[in-house]
């Protein structure tokens, strides 16, 4: 029931916003931070990857990052997460730190040229 309120409440809410235009055309649009940290942070997420600090690290590293984290990356955000009393407080925090990841792998590995002379990336190592 809770799931069905919260998906009602997305529905709602979404759609206050728009014109009737926008209603009739929906435009795809990207989740806002507080959006994002709202649903990685909320107790069905946590349940559902685990229902444990550990799992829950190991889950956002892999839906945000597409990585495994390393040891101390689950301790330290482990830690983090046990002295947090909000979960989308610490999901917000951790999208902010995985956008400096996200951006700093951008700018280490462009994406692919598709020009005659396809320079090799500064950085193999770091690319996925």
């Amino acid at each position: 029931m809770r799931y069905f309120r919260i998906a009602v409440a997305v529905v709602l809410l979404g759609g206050l916003s728009r014109t009737s235009a926008e209603a009739a055309h929906p435009v795809r649009r990207q989740p806002t931070l507080e959006e994002q940290a709202e649903y990685l942070g909320n107790e069905g997420y946590y349940q559902a990857h685990g229902g444990n600090p550990h799992d829950y690290v190991v889950a956002l590293f892999a839906d945000v990052l597409d990585r495994t984290p390393s040891e101390a990356e689950i301790q330290r955000w482990s830690e983090r997460f046990l002295n947090c009393a909000y979960g989308p407080t610490l999901a917000r925090e951790f999208l902010i730190f995985a956008r400096s990841e996200l951006a700093a792998r951008e700018r280490d590995c462009p994406p692919p040229h598709t020009g005659p002379a396809c320079p090799a990336p500064q950085h193999p190592d770091r690319c996925r």
